[in-house]
């Protein structure tokens, strides 16, 4: 039910007698606790809903009985008079009716186990004397034994006053059972007391109330798990009237509609408690600000006004004493008119330059701080000195009041005509772009396509139409109704009617922000909990994450369909992103890491060979010219392998730096090139030997791609047309798996292997 706008009362009795201090099991599961620590749980939750919602129309009050203390005003009256009145004793008036306050729940949590056995009935009647109406919430363990003299002084004023009662009994039964035996007499006494009492208001009301007064005995274990699950916080706001103005009465009085309408403010929005407002009250009560040391304070609102009263009026400020006399006194409200002085203009600013020119240096300096001292004082002034003025250009024209006429407005909404649906603006983007259909797909002729990689086939459109009514959420929330009503032997024949159709199983009214209340249920464990290390905030409810999954009993009804629909979709899963092993470096030597530039641009003191061209016989079948042989002991330009010792190249290259994949391409470069020059077969050996390297390299060093793609290149350079030895694959092929390109098992066995 949600809160009504306006003026709410809400009283809360807490019995603290001894009883309250046995162990019981949390609802929840989490433990055994006291019965007075889950009690002073629920009436925190009940006061913390209060104190966020932030309405100073939300009045608590607090009365415990059983406990240490007695404050009421019955027990007082008759210690005035000379006699004690036992009814009342043990019953404390802890928190007077008053807004919502984080103090009120500092009140509640220190509340102890008290050692008298208190009148529930009593504190009944310290609580109406508190209130003059609306609604008491009772907590007891009825263990003790306890006076019944004003039962029926009790009904009386509680169906007079219109109270709300509501008993919540810790260990007690539901309404629907029979009160167990096996409990104690105090007990059990206790319990048809509650129920008689309950049921005898009700008899009364029922003939002059509506049902919103009629009492309730509740199960303590049931309110207080309904207390800590997530409630949607909606407010039924004060309804506003106002009238809709259809023509216009003036102009055609016959023909002109006015329809009173009544509206309110929407107040369904919600949003999470801002920490400034939720932790301040609490920081206020840990640490309490002490007192000014003239013993007033500048932030009481009374004592501000009266100080900008005075300065307003160029008085001077009243002094500490006259203050805390007028304390009582009746501040009216007032405006003050402050203005800031006028500028100096550019000429007389230009005129003290020059002059500060021939003042000495610290007069200067003196005669600025004054100017801007100056420059930052206002200047009070009087509400008829004040002139409106409209700003025109860089000129203000003063314009005295009365000078434009107001404009004559009138309460309501004014229909001044009505559009046809056709001639309203912004639907171009529906009439005038079109977008191709995604069912039909054309090609460029015109010829309408049956068979497309796009559009699905029967098989797949019937196999997804399964999956969808498999997967129906609202026919899931049905069966598990039917399922509840089974198992609590009710008639179901004939039962799934219009109601039943209504089930949904996700209702948006219902539904729950789960950050919004998560930072709640935060800040009100960290508010009632002296130490969070050792206790802190448990798992969420289950009512916040009961959307987040799918119902596991859905996912197994449409397992089957699902295989289907992977095979006929081909539906792959996305492979893993690999992660990169990081390269292990070894350390370099003492004398290693450093280059010596002058060895580096020194030219080379060795003699090369010349080389004479002879001029080529024009009888000569063979020519005589030479060419320059390459060193094969040194890589060509742009590699690190050399094509004479590609081996000890590669050893020392991927021993230097993180260069592991620059030097398998190069290797593959070198091996085609040393099989197209070999003699025969003389460098089929040493390719092997190359590539076995490379494969062991690439492995230990997750470069599987690159060697994969060098044997891909040197089979398409191998099987060329005019290469020299197309032998050359079968002897590859001859060496296998040592050579062989890699695969995904081996490669994830090797990964796995070096972790």
């Amino acid at each position: 039910m949600s809160d009504r706008a306006g003026f709410t009362l809400s009283i809360f009795a807490i019995d603290v007698s001894p009883p309250m201090g046995q162990l019981k099991a949390d609802p929840s599961g989490s433990g055994k606790v006291s019965k007075l620590s889950l009690a002073k749980e629920y009436v925190a939750r009940q006061i913390q809903s209060k104190i966020l919602s932030g309405r100073k129309t939300e009045v608590i009050g607090l009365v415990s009985f059983g406990g240490p203390g007695t404050n009421n005003q019955a027990y007082n009256i008759s210690l005035e008079e000379g006699m004690e009145n036992e009814l009342y004793r043990a019953v404390s008036s802890d928190v007077a009716c008053q807004t919502a306050k984080p103090k009120a729940l500092e009140v509640l949590m220190n509340l102890e186990e008290g050692k008298h056995a208190g009148n529930p009935v009593s504190a009944l009647m310290v609580g109406l004397d508190m209130i003059q109406s609306w609604k008491i919430t009772k907590q007891c363990t009825g263990e003790t034994a306890f006076e019944q003299n004003e039962y029926e002084e009790a009904i009386d004023r509680l169906e007079q006053l219109q109270v709300i009662l509501r008993v919540v009994g810790i260990d007690f039964q539901p309404l629907s059972r029979a009160v167990d035996k096996s409990k104690s007499r105090n007990k059990r006494l206790s319990e048809k007391f509650w129920r008689v009492f309950t049921s005898t208001l009700q008899e009364r009301l029922e003939q002059t109330s509506n049902p919103r007064l009629y009492p309730a005995v509740k199960v303590f274990d049931d309110t207080l798990e309904a207390a800590r699950s997530p409630q949607v916080a909606t407010v039924n706001g004060t309804l506003s009237a106002i009238d809709l103005h259809i023509g216009s009465l003036d102009v055609g009085q016959n023909e002109a509609i006015v329809i009173p309408v009544r509206y309110s403010k929407a107040t369904a929005k919600a949003s999470a408690p801002t920490f400034s407002k939720a932790w301040k009250p609490a920081m206020d009560l840990q640490m309490p600000m002490h007192a000014a040391t003239d013993g007033i304070s500048l932030s009481n609102p009374l004592i501000s006004g009266l100080l900008n009263q005075s300065q307003s009026q160029g008085k001077n400020p009243p002094r500490t004493e006259e203050m805390a006399g007028m304390i009582s006194a009746e501040v009216k409200q007032h405006h003050s008119y402050v203005i800031k002085k006028p500028e100096i203009n550019a000429s007389v600013n230009r005129i003290s330059t020059q002059a500060s020119n021939l003042e000495p240096p610290e007069q200067v300096e003196q005669a600025d701080e004054n100017e801007n001292e100056e420059e930052d004082e206002e200047e009070y002034v009087d509400k008829e000195d004040v002139v409106k003025a409209w700003k025109f250009g860089s000129t203000w024209v003063p314009v005295p009041e009365k000078t434009f006429v107001t404009l004559a407005t009138r309460k309501g909404i004014e229909v001044c005509g009505f559009f046809p649906v056709e001639n309203l603006p912004f639907a171009e983007d529906e009439r005038i772009f079109r977008f191709p259909s995604l069912a039909t797909i054309k090609t460029n002729t015109g010829k309408i396509l049956t068979e497309h990689p796009l559009l699905p086939t029967k098989e797949q459109s019937l196999l997804m139409d399964e999956l969808v009514l498999g997967m129906d959420l609202d026919e899931y929330a049905r069966e598990e109704k039917r399922k509840a009503q089974e198992d609590e032997k009710q008639d179901v024949d004939g039962r799934m009617d219009e109601q039943d159709q209504d089930v949904t199983w996700f209702k948006p009214w219902e539904a729950v922000n789960p950050v919004i209340h998560r930072i709640k249920e935060a800040i009100f464990h960290a508010s009632l909990t002296p130490d969070l290390d050792e206790d802190p905030l448990g798992p969420p409810h289950p009512e916040l994450t009961k959307y987040f999954e799918t119902p596991a009993e859905l996912a197994e009804k449409v397992k089957d369909v699902t295989e289907r629909l992977r095979e006929i979709l081909d539906i792959k899963k996305v492979p893993e992103k690999r992660k990169r092993r990081k390269a292990q470096k070894e350390e370099l030597g003492e004398d290693e890491g450093f280059i010596d530039e002058d060895e580096l641009f020194a030219e080379s003191t060795e003699t090369k060979p010349i080389i004479k061209l002879e001029p080529q016989s024009q009888t000569s079948s063979q020519p005589t010219t030479s060419t320059p042989i390459p060193d094969q002991n040194k890589p060509k330009s742009g590699r690190l392998i050399s094509n004479g010792s590609p081996i000890d190249d590669f050893n020392r290259v991927i021993q230097v730096g993180d260069v592991f994949r620059k030097a398998i391409q190069d290797m593959n470069e070198v091996v085609k090139e040393n099989v197209k020059s070999s003699f025969s077969r003389q460098n089929f050996a040493e390719a092997i030997d190359c590539l076995q390297l490379m494969r062991s390299t690439a492995l230990g060093y997750e470069e599987v791609e690159t060697y994969n793609d060098c044997i891909d290149s040197l089979e398409q350079t191998v099987k060329a047309k005019g290469f020299k030895h197309p032998d050359f694959w079968d002897y590859f092929k001859s060496a296998g798996k040592s050579v062989s390109k890699i695969s995904e098992e081996e490669a994830e066995a090797a990964m796995e292997g070096s972790e």
